[in-house]
């Protein structure tokens, strides 16, 4: 019987939710015994059924455990949830038994965010509304909570509303206010965010500086708001405007506010400062004089910390600066100082910079003074108007006042007797006084100008002085008048008195003379000195007057009047030992002739020889001396005018010398060169002229330097006439020979047949005693030869050559002077076959293969040798077709092409060369024979059949002559090892073997190939095999076969297999089993062997044994009582290995020890027998079992088997009770 506790507990659960969420109610019921029925009711509307967007309903089953059960409503979503009352209705089998009411009340959370200055406070709220209960409010930034009194956080909380304040605010900012339920706290926290936006206001600097005059736009941005703001500009309290930007122009400093305001808020940016700055001199023109000091002043206004700044044409100046201190409503006072005895002209600023931009004020100050004249010297002509100027520097338009006085020699100077003043201002920046007068030596001296200056305009040194010095110029020459030798030097000079920039020309006949040289200018005289220099004067055009003349204007001059005159002496040259005549002469002369003297080298005069003439038309006095010439001297002529105002002298060089001729090459070979020099000692002049002639004759000239080159055919004399300057005769030298020496041959090439006799003949010409030699190959050989006598100036030697077997170079020479001689070449080409060099050859050809028969013998293309080529084939000649020949430059050469076909081919082959020619001493003809014998190559055997394990012998047998080899290869390798065979002549062979061992790696393709030629080739090849043959082991009495196989043959060799019993004879019963393997079928009943060999052609392999094992198998069957155990045996006798296999079988089922059913036991080899047993362990009929053995040395050898069988029974009987 199920009863139900109807008086269980029901609790339902009241919420508090934020408006616009979704309310979840819950009725539980408590200790229940078994399951209620849960409904809840709006009202009369039962929600039970209700699962849409507005009610959801969700039952849980009763718990056993618990002993509870509820459902839940849910109500919201599409539905918006207001405050209600639910009721939850516990029925039990359909009665409702208890009702409990819940509760949902809808709540607000409401949030005032602002707006506040960058880095100000700013205070955000939190309001519910709608709750029972004083509600918990928590302030949270970016997930993290905040707590009142930390980190610049405040937080306070009255009844419904909670304020968070932040001091500082720097960013816009969004917090989080979190609300949860003071009547039920359990409910869900509501999450309201708000946001505190920050803002700025900027107005740019907070000074602003500008010139004073200027205007600057203030204006107020404010960034960070995303609302609508509005902007006053404001100085103190006064609106100055209700704009974001306004202009201002102030002319003292003052200070300006921006005010924003932000919905009802209010905000005031930083005051903006606006400083004007102006500047002001206290003058800003000023005249001075140069080197005088000054003080110049600026005041400049704007802020305290302003500066003043100075600079003079735009180059700061830091000295004399002087800034006072910042005086309100004034400003700065700055003054700069310039110094006295320096540059004060110029254009000065006084500066106060200010934000990248400055006020500035100008002040130019103009120095006056005397504008230097170009010279401080003026230079007079005499008679001549001078001027003297004195300027100084000037302004016009400014109050200037300017008296100027002169003064000559420090007394004043006024207008009047011959002097004239003029003084006024020259354009808008000079003041000039002028004064003039005519130059003279009373009006020369120092002038003195003096200006005396006053005004407002001027502050500087009262008076300013120029001072001048006239001079007058003057030209003087050192000498007026002048004489000078012709050939000699003078030097014309001149002084003039004037500026440092004056020159000095000269002139003769009024035509400008180049040459002159000019002086240093020498200040402290005023002068300078030029000079014209007379050198080498030749001819009396150079007579006359020079002017000096200055090249200012007007000039001053001098005159010089120059003189010439000249004295001329020819030196002489003359052959010592010869007479000869001096002279000298004097013109021209304008004055009386001149006393004449001779004087020798001694100083001693000569009065002998002595001649003198007067040509009184040119002026001219000639001296002649007549003298004899033995050694080099001089002499003196000497001429004097009367009345001593000159006296000159020359002196004439007399040259003595000696001549005389040689010869280079006093003997020669005709052909050769020599030269003959003609030597002249002891001559100083300057020219020596040269003529050769042959001896005795004066006619043709042969040359005319010293050293002639000859070339002469015979011997021939040599005469040299010499002629030299400062002479008047031609001197001959003494004749000098040259002898010439010559050879010839009666021909310089031959060509002879190899073995032929020649005579050679050589004939010189030359003076008294000449000879002849002979060398052969550069060795002498002169001792072979015969010379006739010296006649006529020819001698002539022979020199006999027999036998002559190779070329030779002769040489016939005539010795003379001293390691010299006439040299004349014969060659002796000898001719004679070079290849080949034997008589007889023997040539080996292979058959059907071309061979080349070769005859080369010595030859000479350029020479007059002409060579035919024949060939014969045992006597029969041989078509020209068959064979070509080649002429070379020293060789000549035939090659026969022969087929070889077969034995006709071979024999004797000659080869001829008939030599005829102008160059060839006697014609005969060469000769060479070829012996042609057919070669090859043949081996043994073409392949070789090598049981593996023993050796085998490869042999080839090559034609060839006794020099041949075979080379043996395998696989293109080479291989050492070949046994070469005696020469055998008369086959012209030779057998190589090689041997090789059995190896696996020795079959292949073999070659042997004559080492004369690759072409003569044979292969072998050689085939390495096994023959294997099995044992069996096989129970007595049961058909097997015995298995016999060849391996390794090559594929294309096939072997035959033969078998033989124990006692050697043959059987036929053998079958073949595929390729090279044969069986041999047998049913033993007692141990025995079989023998079976391979043949491969004529190679029959060892015979190989395979023995037969027969072994007995003895059963033992068994009966027994069913379900009684039962061993089976089989053993197994006359074993010969270590053992056999035993495989237990069922029905031809293989039967597994161990299977629950079987215990099996193999046994072990004893006593050559193996026991195994089968135990049956519960038989229940009769059964017959099969033992398999297997030889496991001979695997594949026949299995044996027998049956075994067990056989069961049953026992009945009685059991008799009393």
């Amino acid at each position: 019987m199920v009863t139900r506790d109807t008086n269980s507990g029901v609790t339902v659960s009241n919420v508090e939710v934020l408006k616009g969420t979704v309310a979840t109610i819950t009725c539980e019921v408590t200790e229940l015994e078994g399951g209620v029925t849960l409904s809840w009711f709006d009202g009369s509307n039962d929600l039970s059924d209700e699962n849409t967007n507005d009610y959801q309903v969700q039952q849980i089953a009763y718990s056993s455990s618990s002993k509870t059960q509820s459902a839940t409503l849910r109500v919201g979503s599409s539905k918006t949830v207001t405050d209600k009352t639910y009721t939850c209705k516990v029925a039990v089998s359909g009665t409702v038994q208890k009702t409990e009411e819940a509760k949902v009340n809808v709540y607000e959370v409401t949030t005032t965010g602002t707006e506040v200055l960058k880095d100000s406070s700013a205070t955000v709220t939190c309001t519910v509304t709608g709750v029972t209960e004083n509600p918990t409010f928590e302030w949270y930034q970016g997930g993290s909570k905040l707590a009142s009194g930390s980190g610049g956080y405040t937080i306070t909380t009255a009844s419904l509303t909670s304020t968070l304040t932040v001091a500082s605010l720097s960013a816009d900012t969004t917090f989080t206010c979190k609300v949860t339920s003071g009547e039920l706290p359990a409910s869900p926290a509501s999450q309201t965010t708000v946001n505190a936006n920050v803002f700025e206001i900027s107005v740019g600097s907070s000074e602003v500086e500008i010139a004073k005059g200027s205007s600057t736009t203030l204006s107020c941005t404010v960034t960070g708001n995303a609302g609508s703001p509005t902007f006053q500009w404001k100085e103190g309290s006064t609106v100055l405007a209700s704009t974001a930007t306004h202009v201002v122009t102030p002319t003292v400093t003052k200070t300006y506010t921006c005010t924003v305001t932000m919905a009802s808020n209010t905000f005031d940016s930083p005051d903006v400062k606006v400083i004007p700055y102006a500047i002001s001199a206290t003058f800003n023109y000023k005249l001075t004089t140069k080197g005088h000091g000054l003080t110049l002043t600026c005041i400049s206004e704007g802020a305290s910390d302003l500066q003043v700044n100075w600079s003079k044409d735009g180059t700061t100046i830091s000295t004399g600066t002087n800034t006072g201190s910042y005086v309100s409503g004034t400003g700065r006072t700055s003054t700069l100082v310039l110094p006295h005895q320096q540059e004060t002209e110029g254009t000065y600023t006084c500066k106060t910079p200010f934000s990248g931009s400055d006020v500035n004020e100008q002040i130019v100050v103009k120095a006056l003074g005397i504008i230097p004249p170009t010279s401080d010297k003026v230079f007079g002509v005499s008679g001549v108007t001078t001027t003297l100027t004195c300027t100084m520097s000037y302004v016009s338009g400014k109050n200037l006042i300017i008296g100027v006085t002169w003064y000559r020699d420090s007394a004043a100077v006024a207008n009047g007797n011959g002097i004239t003043i003029t003084t006024g201002a020259q354009g808008t920046d000079q003041y000039r006084s002028v004064i003039e007068f005519s130059a003279s030596a009373a009006n020369a001296g120092v002038y003195v100008c003096k200006m005396a200056l006053s005004g407002s305009d001027f502050d500087g040194d009262n008076e300013i002085t120029s001072t001048l010095t006239h001079i007058l110029q003057v030209m003087t020459p050192t000498k007026p008048q002048l004489y000078v030798e012709d050939g000699g030097s003078v030097t014309l000079t001149c002084t003039v008195i004037g500026p440092s920039d004056v020159t000095i020309s000269w002139k003769k006949g009024g035509s400008l003379v180049a040459g002159s040289s000019l002086g240093a200018y020498v200040d402290s005289d005023n002068s300078r000195v030029s000079t014209f220099p007379l050198n080498g004067v030749t001819d009396a055009s150079h007579d006359g007057d020079y002017t000096c003349t200055s090249n200012k204007s007007p000039a001053v001059t001098a005159t010089i009047n120059v003189d010439v005159y000249r004295i001329t002496a020819k030196n002489m040259a003359a052959l010592s030992g010869t007479t000869t005549t001096l002279s000298c002469s004097v013109a021209p002369l304008r004055k009386d002739a001149p006393s004449t003297f001779w004087y020798d080298a001694t100083g001693t005069q000569v009065l002998s020889g002595v001649t003198t003439l007067y040509d009184s038309v040119d002026s001219t006095q000639t001296l002649k001396l007549v003298v004899t010439v033995t050694s080099d001297t001089h002499y003196e002529c000497k001429v004097e005018l009367d009345d001593g105002s000159f006296s000159s002298k020359a002196r004439v060089d007399v040259d003595a010398f000696s001549i005389s001729s040689t010869a280079s090459k006093p003997e020669i070979g005709k052909g050769e060169s020599s030269s003959v020099t003609c030597t002249i000692t002891g001559f100083t002049g300057d020219t020596v002229t040269y003529e050769w002639f042959t001896r005795d004759t004066t006619a043709p000239v042969l040359g005319t330097t010293s050293v002639l080159s000859v070339s002469p055919t015979v011997t021939t004399g040599y005469v040299c006439h010499v002629t030299v300057s400062g002479g008047s005769n031609s001197y001959p030298t003494d004749s000098v020979e040259v002898k010439v020496y010559d050879i010839t041959t009666t021909f310089d090439y031959k060509a002879v047949i190899t073995g032929s006799t020649i005579t050679l003949t050589c004939t010189a010409s030359g003076p008294q005693g000449l000879t002849i030699k002979w060398t052969k190959n550069d060795v002498d050989a002169t001792g072979d030869a015969t010379s006739t006598p010296f006649s006529n100036g020819q001698v002539t030697s022979t020199l006999p050559q027999t036998g002559q077997t190779e070329s030779a170079t002769y040489t016939c020479y005539t010795p003379y002077a001293t390691d010299k001689k006439v040299v004349k070449m014969i060659n002796l080409k000898v001719l004679d076959v070079i290849a080949p060099t034997a008589a007889r050859s023997e040539v080996f050809a292979i058959t059907g293969q071309k061979t080349s028969l070769t005859c080369t013998m010595t030859y000479d293309k350029t020479k007059a040798i002409t060579v035919t080529a024949t060939w014969t084939h045992e006597g029969t000649v041989v078509s020209d077709s068959t064979f070509q020949n080649t002429e070379g430059d020293d060789d000549f050469k035939t090659v026969l092409s022969l087929d070889v076909t077969g034995a006709g081919s071979a024999g004797s082959y000659v080869c001829k060369f008939s030599v005829t020619g102008g160059d060839v001493d006697t014609d005969g003809s060469l000769e060479r024979t070829f012996d042609v014998v057919l070669k090859g190559i043949t081996p043994e055997k073409e392949t070789l059949y090598v049981e593996s394990g023993t050796s085998a012998t490869l042999a080839c047998t090559v034609v060839g002559d006794n020099t041949v080899d075979v080379i043996w290869k395998k696989g293109g390798v080479v291989l050492t090892g070949g046994q070469k065979g005696s020469y055998n002549t008369n086959t012209n062979s030779i057998t190589s073997k090689y041997t090789v061992t059995g190896a696996t790696g020795d079959d292949g393709v073999y070659s042997c190939t004559s080492s004369k030629s690759e072409e003569v080739t044979a292969t072998l090849t050689v085939d390495v095999y096994e023959v294997i043959v099995t044992s069996i082991e096989v129970q007595s009495g049961t058909d097997t076969f015995l298995i016999c196989e060849v391996k390794g043959l090559l594929p294309a060799h096939t072997a035959l297999i033969h078998w033989y019993d124990s006692s050697g004879t043959k059987l036929t019963t053998g079958l073949p089993e595929g390729t090279n393997k044969s069986k041999l079928q047998v049913k033993p009943t007692a141990n025995g062997s079989f023998k079976c060999e391979a043949k491969l052609g004529d190679v029959v392999s060892g015979r190989k044994e395979g023995m037969v094992f027969v072994f007995g198998v003895v059963p033992t069957s068994q009966e027994v009582e069913t379900a009684t155990p039962a061993t089976l045996s089989c053993r197994v006798e006359q074993l010969k290995n270590e053992g056999v296999s035993i495989v237990w079988k069922s029905s031809s089922s293989v039967i597994s020890s161990g299977d629950g059913s079987h215990v099996i036991d193999q046994g072990s080899l004893s006593n050559q027998q193996q026991l195994s047993t089968l135990t049956i362990a519960s038989p229940t009929s009769d059964k017959e079992y099969t033992c398999h053995v297997t030889s496991t040395k001979f695997p594949s050898s026949a299995t044996g088997h027998v049956d075994v069988t067990v056989k069961v029974f049953g026992m009945m009987g009685q059991c008799l009770t009393d």
